[in-house]
């Protein structure tokens, strides 16, 4: 029981030192139901999104048959990738997306100050400033991923089509033509990450 409280406040104070404070709705008088629509959850991001000073807008929506639809969230100003978040068709919470791009997002997720973050492990403990640019090129993350594809994945095909984060890119995979999850690569250490969808996705809304 103590090692969880102490992971709860941890990962509370990770969260407010991200600039994350909206990231999760209150709890207070949350109803507990599992029909929120998707309007009443896409409400519920841009509600989040008014709470930072930048410029940001949801560019995609990702609609599961069985599983919280995903928001592809990006910089106006820009059209740089931002975050990657969920919504709970149960509570209407919004969080982010159970995977690496948590870890890797430089400027949204890990943000320490105005200026500088604390880099995860992956990507050597340094400190970073999030301003800075990707060290990978694009064209040097398409070649690390179309490798991974290649070698690691069976009849799988590179979307040549990516979106650029603070701190990794992110590719759609494809079978039969049909996307079935999202492979990133860290924009420094060149350490790739497939994400399999878990459920059926149902359409993209853009």
């Amino acid at each position: 029981m103590r090692k969880l409280l102490i992971a709860l406040l941890v990962t509370g104070v990770l969260l407010l030192g991200a600039g994350l404070t909206g990231l999760f709705l209150s709890n207070e008088n949350r109803d507990l139901r599992d029909d929120y629509t998707l309007e009443e959850l896409t409400e519920n991001v841009e509600t989040l999104l008014e709470n930072y000073s930048e410029s940001l807008k949801i560019s995609m929506i990702y609609v599961f048959e069985d599983r919280d639809p995903y928001f592809l969230i990006t910089e106006v100003d820009t059209d740089r990738g931002a975050m990657e978040l969920r919504a709970s068709v149960v509570t209407g919470q919004i969080y982010p997306d159970r995977s690496i791009a948590s870890m890797w997002n430089v400027k949204y997720m890990q943000r320490m100050g105005n200026r500088r973050i604390m880099g995860a492990g992956m990507m050597g403990g340094y400190y970073r400033d999030y301003y800075l640019d990707n060290e990978l090129t694009h064209e040097e993350a398409v070649e690390i991923a179309q490798n991974y594809v290649t070698l690691k994945t069976d009849g799988y095909v590179l979307d040549a089509n990516h979106h650029t984060f603070y701190g990794y890119y992110a590719f759609h995979l494809l079978s039969d033509s049909e996307i079935v999850g999202i492979l990133r690569v860290n924009a420094y250490t060149g350490q790739v990450a497939f994400s399999r969808f878990s459920g059926t996705l149902a359409e993209i809304n853009k």
